[in-house]
């Protein structure tokens, strides 16, 4: 098993021994001198499984958040054709927050246009219903991914 494994590869590495304590060879790297120093060939598999595991937590993490927003209505299909999208590479990152913010930046502009026209003394519904109509053309066009 990995830990086994990790106790295995620990015991063969050499520890630095000080009186009665030993201190383990550093194994996360929390600067740019320590990133730079060498890492002993003993070593080096061991780090490789803990940045594996880490990556897998995180992994794991993602997906759990993915399905609770999936579960909850926070995101649709249309999300996960987007993260395929990009997985596959026919999208970058940039042109995604792009597109999202061009999607949200005009729906808050018709929300805020629709607001002020429902706190009017006479509501004018021809001009909410040309807004929420635009509304809609808005979401469409978002769902059918114009990247």
């Amino acid at each position: 098993s990995l830990p086994k494994r990790l106790r295995e590869r620990a015991r063969e590495s050499s520890f630095i021994h000080t009186g009665s304590h030993s201190i383990p060879p550093q194994l996360l790297i929390h600067s740019d001198a320590a990133a730079a120093a060498p890492i002993s060939p003993a070593r080096a598999p061991c780090l490789q499984d803990l940045q594996a595991m880490a990556a897998a937590a995180i992994r794991g993490q993602i997906n759990v958040l993915i399905a609770t927003m999936f579960t909850t209505g926070l995101v649709d299909d249309a999300f996960l054709q987007l993260q395929r999208m990009r997985e596959q590479g026919s999208v970058t990152p940039a042109h995604v927050v792009e597109v999202m913010n061009r999607f949200l930046n005009d729906a808050e502009r018709i929300i805020n246009d629709i607001t002020g026209l429902m706190i009017e003394p006479e509501v004018d519904f021809d001009k909410v219903d040309g807004l929420v109509q635009q509304l809609k053309v808005a979401c469409s066009r978002w769902k059918a991914f114009p990247l």
